[in-house]
């Protein structure tokens, strides 16, 4: 729905810079000084004009740095061991070197293991060829970077085998991607907002901001077209802001900048919406009587 503004009050724009928030995990917190309020029956109209922020967070966090590998090492006695990733920014050639590191290790007295990953760069999929009967199990959280295949319920394919062709190859199913998450979720945890995600859960988001920039550039977003917000409050004098991934983890950048507008409306009258309808007509004047329905029939018939 658009809104307009239909009071001489002046937009206020509200400049926040996360150097001079109060606290900056998990969420960027501002104290204002100047509290926003709206006059006697008015409501603000809230609206994202701008974020800023630098692409640096991690793509390999504690959210999703698992691997656990079930391995056969002889007469049919498999051993589990879970691969923890360091948390930091990983191509898929820095992961694939890292998982032949740690699988060239000892792992509380299993001997190193005869696997070895490698990457395909034409069909950009990961494979790890092994000696002996390897499966894939749970718990693994670096599904959707390596490329294990995802069910008709969309669940993660788990355990995946190795192939007896070639002999005792795991080979993912679906392509790697390490590109990190496409979008953010800018959300504000002092106001209420109805938005809906993708479980048809109720959150607080302002915006989904698409991820524009590489790794290490500066991620600008500035709609075209911004949701803006009727609130409810009458006084706001605290903002508390976060970034989430397209996981509900939080993203902590380095630096965010984030330009808010608050404009001032009179809330429109929810019961002349419908003006010019038929509902809108009957519920003014009342359902036809019997009468009038006969006596419009006579009319049309002659």
């Amino acid at each position: 729905m658009s809104y307009i503004q239909n009071t001489p009050i002046q937009t206020h724009t509200v400049y926040l810079d996360s150097r001079f928030c109060e606290q900056r995990e998990p969420s960027f917190n501002y104290i204002l000084e100047t509290a926003l309020r709206a006059p006697l029956g008015v409501n603000m109209l809230l609206s994202v004009d701008n974020v800023t922020f630098p692409v640096t967070y991690p793509n390999i966090n504690a959210n999703n740095n698992l691997l656990t590998l079930t391995y056969d090492s002889g007469g049919g006695v498999y051993v589990p061991f879970t691969l923890t990733f360091a948390v930091g920014y990983y191509s898929v050639f820095d992961f694939v070197n890292e998982l032949n590191r740690l699988l060239s290790i000892t792992f509380g007295g299993v001997p190193a293991l005869p696997m070895v990953a490698s990457v395909n760069k034409n069909t950009c999929r990961i494979s790890i060829a092994c000696a002996n009967p390897t499966s894939v199990i749970a718990p693994t959280t670096c599904g959707d970077l390596i490329g294990i295949g995802r069910d008709t319920d969309n669940e993660l394919i788990i355990p995946l085998a190795a192939n007896q062709n070639p002999a005792y190859t795991i080979a993912f199913p679906r392509g790697f991607n390490f590109g990190g998450t496409p979008y953010a979720f800018l959300k504000m945890s002092s106001v209420n907002l109805n938005n809906i995600n993708s479980n048809g859960e109720i959150n607080d988001c302002l915006c989904r901001i698409p991820i524009n920039a590489p790794q290490g550039g500066l991620c600008n977003y500035r709609p075209s077209d911004p949701v803006r917000f009727v609130l409810q409050r009458a006084e706001i004098n605290s903002i508390s802001l976060r970034l989430e991934d397209r996981d509900n983890n939080p993203i902590i950048p380095d630096e965010l900048q984030v330009v808010l507008r608050v404009d001032f409306i009179v809330p429109v009258d929810a019961t002349a919406l419908d003006e010019g309808t038929i509902d809108f007509y009957y519920r003014e004047n009342g359902l036809p009587t019997q009468e009038e329905i006969d006596d419009e029939e006579d009319i049309i018939g002659t």
